[in-house]
């Protein structure tokens, strides 16, 4: 397989074909005639990001052919496992809804996935799930439906990936010479990420490695981060005789970071590399500042921008394959972020100091459309994708409210948390602790229309599960 290819061709699906990467025939075949639904997370993508990217890098605006920015969006909290429920089973599944229930919180992030992915299944669908992050093992998730394909091996790609990026297993070769740094760093992504949710506050807090805070071989975690969505983006087929659902989520835009973008090329570097020091950011005189709330973010963050800017290079790679194999417009496409990062440009300062990460990337592609990058700068929210994808089935999905661009509310309000830590261990098992709650409405980079109802929430005067 040639490393210079701009997409990888599709190659004929027999079980005997020993080339076939893993799960690429379940999870990344397509159809031709019918439809396609992609949900795609860029974990940690700061959405306030995008207009800076797409001054500095015009072409994604022709490149997202047919796509709406959608510039004003929100998430209900600042982590992952606190809103990747959400992304599939809409505001149902939000924490203060949980909480409201008094559901069993790893229960609930499985029942989200569970229940769509057999909503969908049932509807006649080929289902995929790609998890980046998960409450419960996937034989949880399976026991709603046994015919659901669920991966939950962030690395898996990682040779695929490394054998058609040069750069990228230079600077992983590179780093696992590091010495002992390098070896307390696998260790220390290892038992995070194969570890109970419980434990895992004590190893990751406030974006920072425990232990292990020198990122000159960020690459070891890079480069697995990175190499799925690569595979998102450069296997596929048009072999499924069914309407194909995938759900795929990647961490390449999440920390630590490792890459530099430039010229359209996704440079992977290393602490001695001469391009270590570099960034595309400080490539363009941009008319903003990146905010950092201190040295240790600024370093951490170095190159977030760099990553967000090859996840859209690769992107518009899986575009042009749709394009070339005639099924782009019987294909839907959801490309959003379950939270920002500590870098995002606008958002009220009184908001980020209290740990808020509220602005995602929401980019959508309906089906039958074209043209340059359209942008929507109503209020939305990352759970309302499922509103949005549910409406392909003749009785939608249990509790998903209606396509909510087709029912949008003129004063709409959104309610966005803080909980205490990134994990479920400072938790109850059926109740999020939640530190600060905020009702946003209307412009989000606009600190006026920030409201503080913390002490409303926890004193029962206001209950938010009634607000929509």
């Amino acid at each position: 397989m040639e490393a210079n290819k701009t997409y990888i061709v599709p190659k004929s699906l027999v079980a005997e074909d020993n080339n076939l990467q893993p799960y690429e025939k379940e999870l990344f075949s397509y159809s031709k005639t019918e439809k396609n639904i992609i949900v795609m997370v860029l974990d940690m993508f700061s959405g306030s990001h995008m207009h800076p990217l797409l001054e500095q890098f015009p072409e994604f605006k022709t490149q997202l052919d047919g796509f709406v920015l959608f510039d004003n969006a929100i998430s209900t909290t600042n982590s992952t496992i606190h809103s990747i429920a959400t992304l599939i089973g809409g505001e149902h599944y939000a924490v203060y809804n949980m909480n409201a229930r008094k559901d069993n919180l790893a229960d609930s992030i499985t029942e989200a996935f569970g229940v769509i992915g057999d909503t969908f299944v049932k509807n006649g669908y080929d289902v995929g799930y790609f998890m980046g992050d998960w409450a419960k093992d996937k034989k949880y998730l399976q026991r709603y439906n046994k015919n659901m394909v669920v991966v939950q091996q962030l690395s898996l790609y990682a040779d695929y990936f490394m054998q058609n990026n040069h750069t990228a297993f230079e600077a992983f070769e590179a780093a696992g010479k590091g010495g002992i740094a390098s070896i307390k760093k696998i260790l220390s992504f290892g038992v995070f990420r194969f570890s109970p949710e419980m434990f895992r506050s004590r190893i990751y807090n406030d974006s920072e490695w425990l232990r292990y805070k020198d990122i000159d071989n960020n690459a070891i975690t890079a480069v697995p981060y990175t190499s799925s969505f690569y595979a998102f983006t450069h296997l596929h087929n048009t072999e499924s005789k069914k309407p194909t659902f995938r759900y795929l989520h990647a961490l390449m835009t999440h920390v630590p970071y490792a890459m530099y973008y430039e010229q359209g090329k996704c440079i992977f570097v290393n602490g001695q590399d001469k391009l270590g020091n570099k960034t595309a950011w400080h490539d363009y005189p941009h008319k903003v500042e990146m905010p950092y709330r201190n040295k240790a973010e600024t370093r951490l963050y170095f190159k977030h921008y760099d990553s967000e800017a090859c996840a859209l290079n690769y992107l518009s790679t899986f575009i042009q394959w749709l394009k070339d194999n005639e099924i782009y417009d019987n294909t839907q496409i959801f490309v959003v972020s379950d939270h920002s990062g500590f870098d995002s440009v606008g958002i009220p300062s009184n908001i980020a100091a209290k740990e808020g990460r509220p602005d995602i990337l929401f980019l959508f592609k309906n089906f039958n459309t074209s043209g340059e990058l359209k942008v929507d700068s109503r209020l939305m929210a990352n759970y309302d994708i499922s509103s949005i994808f549910c409406e392909n089935l003749p009785n939608g999905c249990p509790n998903v409210p209606k396509n909510i661009l087709n029912n949008y509310l003129q004063d709409r309000k959104i309610i966005t948390t803080i909980p205490i830590t990134a994990g479920f261990g400072t938790h109850k098992k059926n109740e999020w602790n939640i530190t600060h709650y905020f009702q946003v409405n209307d412009n989000i980079y606009n600190e006026n229309n920030w409201q503080d109802i913390t002490k409303e929430v926890k004193n029962g005067t206001l209950q938010i599960d009634k607000i929509h």
